[in-house]
């Protein structure tokens, strides 16, 4: 995923630690909730109607019948549908590296790398950017994370247009289909002014295409409750990485319910 033709910020990595991978793996069984319904088509050839005709197996039952022999042809032809169920997930991550999410960087980086692994325990796609002063992308779909990576959030400002705009680019979440999920780490306080206006606009938009939007707070004092008009605001501060797999999954599964039913097959109420 391009990084906006910028050089990629540099990170501090750790290895995860046991209780890391736990919570990890708390918040695939959740996220295994998530489905993805389609449809699968099956052709029927059967003695009796409904169905299309075929002339020729007609002509070879009506021959049976006159000579009293067994019945084996299949005039009918029908196409049966049946739903079939595929465990499939796109998760966009917008990471806030402004200065007054400075507090946050190690929180942040536990979050991010518990939702990434937990996504791929469970075979979906994740990409992230991180959005200060400008944007870059840090981890491209199908990129696995292995390690705790912090960056330092020193931004003077947030780059949410150009955040957004490569996520979307890089997981056509607004314009695809199946299960799409934006995960959004900040504590919503923008200073550029177009920011706090596509965050309401870039909302607007993944309401109307069905793309679930959980809003976590890594800073204890959220700028807005209403989450800038669409999806799901938990508060991971000061919570531990299972308090926070804990909450994460709950608020993933409680918003596709809620904006994309369709995705939720097995936790409909």
């Amino acid at each position: 995923m391009a990084a906006a033709n910028r050089t990629r910020p540099e990170g501090r990595k750790r290895k995860p630690v046991p209780a890391e991978r736990q919570a990890a793996t708390r918040l695939a069984v959740a996220l295994r909730q998530v489905t993805y319904p389609g449809r699968a088509k099956t052709k029927v050839l059967q003695q009796m109607p409904p169905g299309r005709v075929k002339v020729r197996e007609a002509a070879r039952g009506a021959a049976q019948r006159q000579s009293r022999a067994p019945i084996t042809a299949t005039p009918f032809s029908t196409t049966v549908r049946a739903k079939t169920v595929h465990t499939q997930i796109r998760v966009g991550i917008m990471c806030d590296i402004s200065g007054s999410m400075r507090v946050a960087e190690e929180p942040l980086a536990v979050a991010r790398w518990v939702l990434a692994d937990a996504l791929h325990q469970i075979n979906g796609e994740v990409a992230t950017v991180l959005f200060g002063a400008s944007a870059h992308g840090v981890q491209a779909p199908r990129e696995r994370l292995t390690d705790i990576e912090a960056f330092n959030h020193d931004g003077a400002s947030e780059d949410y247009v150009g955040g957004f705009s490569m996520l979307d680019g890089a997981l056509d979440l607004i314009d695809g289909d199946g299960a799409r999920l934006l995960v959004i780490i900040t504590d919503g306080h923008f200073v550029r002014h177009d920011a706090m206006e596509y965050a309401e606009v870039t909302m607007d938009m993944c309401k109307r295409a069905g793309v679930a939007v959980v809003w976590m707070d890594m800073g204890g004092y959220f700028a807005r409750d209403d989450a800038y008009g669409h999806g799901t605001l938990i508060s991971a501060h000061g919570k531990t990485p299972i308090e926070v797999a804990d909450l994460l999954g709950k608020a993933v599964v409680d918003e596709f319910r809620r904006s994309a039913q369709q995705h939720s097959l097995h936790t409909a109420a």
